[in-house]
């Protein structure tokens, strides 16, 4: 009997050990949600996140919360370790905690989300937990470059280096964690940053080349920026008297091409054929850029390559290199990726549904293709352009999954990008009107690139098409933060070999190209006018000639008609001002559809075309120009006045036309010509321009015959029509003493404004305000004599 405490003791010890085992494994993965949330929380962060990003948590649409203040919301989320923060409504539905300071680099954070807080949920639920992981902070530094400051003088130079970080290193002290230094003496580092925050470009001045060769190092400590990263990148500078090759690289993606760089800048003058080339490939280009050559492959290369230089290769002051220099070129193999050919989302018929695509070292590639209904497109357009993917699940359905081979009869090279055209009729039988989502993706077991050992691959388990369609059935979002969620690792993800195609981690992001297709013939513009009204054009995209008879539906944002037209035959339409803002213009003629989104984002750009102008909110829109811009002391002036009355809001005149519009030409009113012609008076411009102004508004309205248009011949010059003003010459001026002249200047303006404002009432039958001004003016007249008997007294 003793021995069943101790048994019960030892299972006791045992369940314990497991417990606390199982814990350490559920913890060294991450906690998982239970999917009980799934109807609360449909998206939220998770996985590995940069240290600024924030930590997002969306809202089941539906629910009804219980406090949405400010105040309330800050209540919401905690972090472990503790994280100081604010929580910010992102729009309806999403709630965003943005940490005051970055997180800690490469730290594991539990998130506990009150959820009972914020909606009514079941026991059990009221806390919604999960872990985010921040990268792990790293830095890679190499030198590109070393240019000379002066093309003839060698003796200062300058490296330029580049360096990236794993994590973004915005608003962290990433210039003080390096240093360069060349024989003790330290070196200035002038800096460039990337908005992308993790690829960065420094400068290195005053490196000076002297009798001896000598070395630079650059140094750097990653502490600064929470990185455990620190070394030291040699570089060696050779005497000013040597020329030397001081690196080889390449590049492999897209036209193949090897840079080998020198010490000094070569004679642009040297036939460099035969002086430099890789051993095998005949067909060189070789292109020359101050101290660096570029050498262009004519065929593909891949692995090491023996590169050469001759001894006679030249600088710019004629000393040669000395000695042959072999160099081994390293041409990696292009990592395994897929991608679209263009852009745009409209395909038209022309050559049919054939949509191209290119890959590189991939055996095969998985299709899928998601159809968005025709009925659901303008739900589709409410939270996306046409090329979007956000709540697919909402609006379309998984309608094709297949696998293909990309292995064709003429066996092209794998190992370089290769076009391809997927013919969509093999996937889907196309709907009028109906969008269509083409995603292309591939998993290790799919890539040829080349890797040491040569280790078998395990093909994954494929989801069956039922999986793949119960996704689309739940009340869920689907595709909706692609901006911020984050994938969710497992054990075997190593963000240090997320370049490597050879491990596993390679394949987590960035194996997915996806393009959206609108199969239709029909381009659509539309112009909004200032008074709200819209012009619409309609041309048919294989041969870009108008398309008349099409119909025109045009939608506000609760997909509600609220008008409709059709073109003509100029495939053009127009549609008056709506009462509410338009969303969406919807085309249709036969079995073609056409979409249009009328959002003020989604208007082309014409910051590079002179729009200026002036919008007339009211009234008429007139324009008084002159014959020239420049009039001398004499000269006559003759103007001119365009009318634009678009809408027809002048009165009917006599002749039955509106406001009987004519052309004229001339200089003022009746009572302006007589002041300027009696008194030789120079009015200023815009005085000049009210009184042409009122002649034609007189004369246009009583019906009047128009002023003359050919002046006045005497003496054989060319005279102004009656009524012309005319300018004092400069030899009549200096005649009359400057008191005088000053006086009759502005005393001759002041008599032709009174005039002016004399006659803004209609002659007949003449009013008090009219005699007024008439009174005005002889009493003006008697000042003048006045003055002028005083003046001719003194």
């Amino acid at each position: 009997m003793p021995t069943m405490p101790r048994l019960s003791r030892a299972l006791g010890l045992a369940v314990l050990c497991a417990f606390v085992l199982s814990a350490c494994r559920n913890n060294e993965k991450g906690a998982k949600p239970d999917a009980a949330f799934t109807p609360y929380i449909p998206a939220f962060t998770g996985g590995h996140i940069s240290a600024r990003s924030p930590i997002i948590v969306r809202i089941a649409a539906g629910q009804r919360w219980r406090d949405s203040s400010a105040t309330a919301l800050q209540e919401l989320f905690d972090l472990s370790p503790s994280v100081k923060g604010r929580v910010e409504m992102r729009d309806e539905l999403t709630l965003a905690f943005v940490p005051d300071e970055r997180l800690e680099q490469d730290k594991t954070y539990a998130v506990r989300f009150r959820l009972g807080d914020l909606i009514e949920v079941p026991k059990g639920l009221e806390d919604f937990r999960f872990e985010v992981s921040t990268f792990k902070q790293g830095i890679d530094a190499r030198v590109n470059e070393m240019q000379s400051l002066s093309a003839t003088d060698l003796k200062w130079q300058r490296l330029i280096a580049s360096v990236y970080t794993s994590d973004d290193a915005t608003g962290q002290d990433l210039e003080g964690c390096f240093t360069a230094k060349q024989e003790g003496r330290d070196l200035p580092l002038t800096w460039e940053h990337e908005p992308n925050g993790r690829y960065h470009r420094f400068t290195v001045d005053s490196v000076k080349r002297g009798d001896a060769a000598s070395r630079v190092d650059i140094s750097w400590n990653g502490k600064g920026i929470g990185s455990t990263d620190a070394a030291t990148l040699p570089f060696d500078v050779p005497a000013i008297g040597d020329l030397a090759l001081i690196s080889a690289t390449t590049f492999s993606d897209g036209e193949q091409y090897a840079t080998l760089l020198f010490s000094d800048p070569l004679d642009p003058a040297q036939d460099l054929r035969g002086l430099v080339g890789i051993a095998g490939a005949d067909d060189l280009r070789i292109a020359h850029d101050g101290n660096k050559l570029v050498l262009y492959p004519a065929q593909r290369l891949t692995g090491k390559q023996d590169g050469y230089v001759s001894a006679g290769l030249r600088n710019v002051n004629g000393r040669t290199l000395g000695k042959e220099v072999s160099v081994e070129l390293v041409f990696e193999e292009l990592k395994p990726a897929v991608r679209f050919n263009g852009k745009g989302t409209i395909l038209p018929s022309t050559d049919g549904l054939l949509l191209p695509f290119q890959a590189v070292n991939l055996k095969a590639v998985d299709v899928r293709v998601i159809k968005v209904h025709e009925s659901n497109v303008s739900q589709f357009l409410q939270v996306n352009a046409l090329d979007g993917n956000r709540e697919l699940a909402r609006v379309g359905r998984l309608v094709s999954r297949k696998t293909i081979s990309l292995k064709t009869a003429d066996s092209p090279d794998l190992g370089r990008w290769n076009t391809y055209f997927l013919d969509l009729a093999d996937h889907i039988k196309t709907e009028p009107g109906a969008v269509y989502r083409v995603e292309l993706s591939f998993g290790r077991h799919q890539s040829v690139y080349p890797c040491e050992g040569g280790d078998p691959v395990e093909v994954p388990r494929e989801k069956s098409w039922e999986e793949e369609q119960a996704a689309y059935d739940y009340q869920q979002d689907y595709w909706y933060y692609d901006d911020y969620e984050y994938y969710d690792y497992e054990d075997d993800y190593n963000y240090q070999e997320r370049e490597d195609p050879c491990k596993a981690s390679y394949y987590f992001r960035n194996t997915t190209a996806a393009r959206n297709i609108l199969a239709s013939d029909i381009g659509l513009i539309a112009k909004v006018g200032n008074d709200g009204s819209m012009l619409l054009a309609v041309s048919d995209l294989k041969t870009a000639k108008p398309l008349s008879g099409v119909k025109l539906d045009l939608l506000d944002f609760q997909r509600k008609s609220m008008a409709q037209t059709v073109t003509d035959g100029e495939g053009l339409a127009t549609l008056p001002a709506s009462k509410h803002k338009p969303f969406l213009l919807v085309a249709s003629k036969g079995a073609q559809r056409g979409y249009l989104k009328l959002d003020d984002g989604g208007s082309l750009s014409v910051s590079s075309y002179d729009v200026e102008g002036e919008a007339i909110e009211k009234g008429l829109k007139g324009f008084l120009y002159g014959e020239r811009g420049v009039w001398r002391p004499g000269d006559s002036l003759y103007l001119s006045f365009m009318l634009q009355d678009a809408r027809a809001h002048l009165a009917e005149g006599p002749s039955g036309g509106a406001g009987d519009q004519r052309s004229a030409r001339t200089v003022g009113s009746e009572a302006c010509a007589h002041h300027q012609r009696e008194r030789r008076v120079r009015l200023p411009l815009r005085h000049r321009a009210r009184c042409a102004h009122r002649v034609l508004e007189r004369r246009g309205a009583r019906g009047r015959h128009r002023l003359p248009q050919e002046p006045a011949h005497r003496n054989g010059e060319a005279q102004p029509p009656e009524g012309a003003a005319r300018f004092p010459r400069r030899a009549q001026r200096h005649r009359r003493p400057a008191t005088q002249r000053r006086w009759r200047h502005h005393h001759q303006i002041a008599l032709a404004l009174a005039a002016w404002r004399a006659r803004q009432e209609p002659e007949e039958p003449r009013d008090r305000d009219h005699e007024r001004g008439l009174a005005r003016i002889q009493g003006l007249r008697q000042i003048r004599v006045q003055r002028s008997a005083h003046l001719g007294a003194r």
